[in-house]
């Protein structure tokens, strides 16, 4: 990878949009989580039991089971997918992972990392993530 590439996906991390979630989790696969910040979003809450998930919105008192038909939209308005929040330890074991290049930005070390999965699996089978102080600052999936 050049470093004109790697300049020009680091400008993603120059935005960024704060959360504050309060967390529980069983095992790997089980999770509940409330959004407490930003206060537009105070109250949500997201249950994941396996591959299911529902979702709380206290503006409208109401529990909704997300059907497979909106796995594939952004969660909360952010880069995340339902989907992508239901096969959370997917990235992990899923996938064959090579780090590509590194760079400091902000006195932060940055590494790159490509990922691919088989293409019969899943429906993109590359990523580029970018890692930032050990935690995924950006994951852009990519087609074959």
């Amino acid at each position: 990878m050049t470093k004109e590439l790697i300049s020009a996906l680091s400008l993603a991390l120059l935005w960024e949009r704060v959360m504050t979630i309060n967390a529980w989790t069983k095992g790997q696969k089980d999770s509940l989580f409330f959004i407490i910040a930003p206060p537009k979003d105070d109250g949500n809450g997201t249950l994941k039991k396996g591959r299911e998930m529902w979702m709380y919105n206290p503006k409208v008192n109401r529990v909704i089971k997300l059907p497979p038909s909106m796995m594939s939209q952004a969660w909360m308005g952010s880069d995340f997918s339902n989907n992508d929040l239901s096969k959370s330890d997917s990235l992990i074991n899923d996938y064959s992972h090579t780090i590509v290049g590194t760079e400091t930005h902000e006195r932060k070390k940055v590494v790159f990392v490509f990922s691919t999965h088989d293409k019969m699996v899943m429906d993109y089978a590359r990523r580029l993530i970018h890692i930032r102080d050990g935690l995924v600052a950006d994951d852009q999936v990519r087609g074959s």
